[in-house]
Formats: structure tokens, C-alpha cells, sequence
């Protein structure tokens, strides 16, 4: 290597050839002693405004099922202009998609609507266990026999609660139905 000087150049260190070279690699940080869970604790971030988001996805929704149902009678009026006898069956088929899509739709709100009922018992029953109450195993019990309507287990329900003793709070009465 020759040795010759950049006076210019800070950084730049001449080094002799007998020399041996020595890297200088940087030592790694110690972690500071912030603690960061306190600095950000007291930053708040304001909501984001969103009052526009629903409209416009209420718009949206509209402007796709206008052109969606455009879409669909052109399409049913190409059908019965070319065969009568195709767009009569094709509008009975469409009929009768549409009438289990309803069916579904219906099927599947009445069963959530029995979880929503399962949920909130279960959480009387917590309640009603923990807090030692009184008087509200009746309300339980008719709700419980609400749930199992045409259900094989209003049966069981039945004579479980003919066979039911004389409890001194709603704990007793939900602790033996649950035994049974």
C-alpha cells in the first residue's frame, strides 16, 4: 500500500504495510434505561373520523345492487326474447334459489337467536350460582323450557323439575339441574 495523506479527509488513516491491521468493529449499545411502556403511556391517539365510511359504503352497496338487478332484467328479457319457454324456467329457477336463500337466511337467524338465549343462560346461571339469589330459579327454569320447545330435552326438563325439592336459594336449584 502506499502511504501518502488526504489532509482533506478525516477519516481517512494511512496505514504501514509492516504494520498488522486492526478493525476496529463498534460495540454494541447497552439497552438505555427507558422505559418505554411509561412514555407511551401518556401519548393518546385521537380516533381516526370515520362519520364518511358508512355512507359511502351504504352508496356503494346501492349502486351495486342497482346494476346488479339492470344486469339481471336484461338479462331475462334476452332469455324470454329468444325462447319463452327458457325464461320461464330460467325465472322458476331463479325463484326457487332466491326461496331457499330466504330459507337460510331465516334458519340461520333463529339459530343464532337460540345461542344468543344459550349465552345469556349460561351467564344467569354463573350469576345465579354465584351470587347466592333467590327467587329467579322460576324465570331460569321458564327459559330453559322456552329453549328446548320441540326439542327432546323439554321432555328430561320436565321431570327434572317435577322431582325438584324445595331449595333455599336459585344456587341449590341450578346445581341440581345441572347434576341431572
Amino acid at each position: 500500500m502506499t502511504k501518502h495523506t488526504n489532509e482533506h479527509d478525516p477519516y481517512f488513516i494511512p496505514l504501514d504495510e509492516n504494520e498488522p491491521v486492526e478493525l476496529i468493529t463498534p460495540t454494541t449499545q447497552l439497552q438505555d434505561n427507558i422505559d418505554t411502556a411509561e412514555l407511551l403511556k401518556n401519548i393518546a391517539l385521537p380516533a381516526a373520523s370515520n362519520k364518511y365510511l358508512k355512507p359511502l359504503l351504504i352508496a356503494l352497496l346501492t349502486l351495486f345492487i342497482a346494476i346488479v338487478t339492470w344486469e339481471a332484467i336484461r338479462f331475462f328479457q334476452a332469455i324470454f326474447s329468444w325462447n319463452t319457454l327458457a325464461g320461464i324456467v330460467l325465472t322458476a329457477l331463479s325463484l326457487a334459489l332466491l326461496v331457499v336463500a330466504i330459507m337460510a337466511s331465516v334458519t340461520t337467524w333463529r339459530n343464532n337467536q337460540q345461542i344468543r338465549l344459550v349465552l345469556r343462560l349460561r351467564i344467569d346461571a354463573e350469576r345465579y350460582v354465584k351470587e347466592k339469589t333467590f327467587g329467579h330459579a322460576a324465570e331460569f327454569i321458564d327459559d330453559l323450557k322456552a329453549l328446548y320447545q320441540d326439542k327432546p330435552q323439554l321432555l328430561l326438563l320436565n321431570q327434572v323439575t317435577k322431582q325438584l325439592p324445595d331449595y333455599s336459594n336459585d344456587a341449590e336449584v341450578i346445581t341440581h339441574l345441572s347434576r341431572m
